[in-house]
């Protein structure tokens, strides 16, 4: 900033005023890059360069390009937060099916507002949390029908409320119900 303030001394055409209103938000850019954590090598900040460049449109350009810059970088820095914030995120509901997977219980787990957990979530896994978490019930009530199991004890594991919900939901997906698919199952193996 100490650059800065010798230039604006110096600065003396009539294009000043502007080529002033170009540095102060040069500088409000770098301070807001360096808050974030950001140094002036990864963002290619050269302070010296920018101060002589010789026209306003140069100017311009040269902030334009900065900015495109400074947000694809955030841009790829949020996406990979994001991206390890919904795999620990999938872990959980892996490890925990038959808890309460709502959006508010997940969200207030890992510090995340339900909206923007449907949102992200969505971005980075095409699909909702709640088709997620549907889809790995199916799955881990496939794998319990294999075994001699309780239908009403299965539901109870995967957090269904009674043995008629889990039903409906199981023939949703499968079109049978957890006994016929059970039946269908062992009827299938040699």
């Amino acid at each position: 900033l100490l650059v800065f303030a010798g230039y604006y001394r110096r600065e003396s055409s009539a294009a000043a005023p502007a080529r002033s209103g170009y540095l102060q938000l040069y500088c409000s850019i770098w301070r807001l890059i360096n808050t974030l954590g950001y140094t002036d090598s990864e963002c290619a900040f050269d302070h010296e360069r920018f101060l002589a460049l010789p026209t306003l449109e140069a100017m311009n350009e040269e902030l334009g390009h900065m900015c495109r810059g400074i947000w694809a970088r955030i841009e790829n820095h949020s996406t990979g937060r994001n991206g390890q914030l919904i795999a620990q995120i999938c872990s959980y509901i892996d490890a925990n099916v038959g808890a309460n997977l709502s959006y508010e219980q997940i969200g207030e787990k890992f510090s995340i507002s339900p909206s923007h957990l449907r949102q992200v979530f969505r971005d980075e896994r095409g699909v909702t949390m709640k088709d997620y978490v549907d889809q790995k019930r199916l799955e881990r009530a496939k794998q319990l029908l294999q075994s001699d199991a309780l239908v009403r004890v299965i539901a109870e594991q995967l957090g269904f409320l009674s043995p008629q919900a889990f039903a409906k939901f199981f023939k949703g997906f499968t079109g049978l119900s957890p006994g016929e698919y059970r039946e269908k199952e062992r009827s299938d193996k040699p």
